[in-house]
C-alpha cells in the first residue's frame, strides 16, 4: 500500500491506517518468528492475538477527529460510533485526556491534554479486529509473492 506520485493523495484517516498497518506488521513480524522458533501450534493465529492484544501502537488517530470525539465521549459519556473496536478506543483517550485534566486541576485544556496524549502516550493495544487483522497479513503476504514473482521473472527473461 505504498503511495506512489501516480496515486491519489491518503486523506487522514487513510494515513493514519496504513501508519498504523505498519506498527502492527512490524511487530507481528517479530512475534510470529518467535512463535515460529517456539514451535508454538497454530503460530500465525497465535502470533496476531498475541500483537493485538499485547502491542503498545501509537494512536493513530488525527488530532481533528480526536478532538471532535473526544469532547463527544467527556460531554456525554458514549463516543458517536458503532463498531466495538474503536468504541473502546475513543473511550481510552477520552479516559487519558479526563485524567491529565483531573490532575492538573483543570489547568490543564482538553485539546492540550489531547496533545499531550496523542504524542507522548502509547495505546494499550491494537485497535483493529482479529478479521482485519488476519486479511490484512494474508494480503501483505500474497502481493510480497507477486513482487518476487515478477522480479525472478524478470531476471530469467
Amino acid at each position: 500500500m505504498q503511495n506512489t506520485t501516480f496515486d491519489k493523495p491518503l486523506n487522514g484517516k487513510q494515513r493514519a491506517r496504513q501508519e498504523r498497518d505498519k506498527e502492527f506488521l512490524d511487530m507481528f513480524g517479530d512475534v510470529l518468528r518467535l512463535m515460529l522458533d517456539r514451535k508454538m501450534p497454530h503460530p500465525l493465529k497465535s502470533a496476531v492475538l498475541f500483537t493485538l492484544h499485547n502491542g503498545t501502537p501509537h494512536y493513530h488517530v488525527s488530532f481533528d477527529r480526536a478532538y471532535i470525539v473526544t469532547n463527544i465521549v467527556l460531554r456525554t459519556g458514549e463516543p458517536p460510533v458503532k463498531n466495538p473496536v474503536q468504541r473502546a478506543l475513543w473511550l481510552e483517550i477520552a479516559q487519558r485526556v479526563q485524567q491529565l485534566v483531573a490532575m492538573s486541576g483543570g489547568r490543564l485544556s482538553v485539546a492540550k491534554a489531547l496533545e499531550y496524549v496523542l504524542l507522548n502516550c502509547r495505546a494499550t493495544r491494537f485497535y483493529m479486529s482479529e478479521k482485519w487483522a488476519l486479511r490484512h497479513i494474508h494480503t501483505m503476504r500474497a502481493e510480497k509473492r507477486q513482487r518476487l514473482s515478477q522480479r525472478w521473472n524478470a531476471a530469467r527473461h
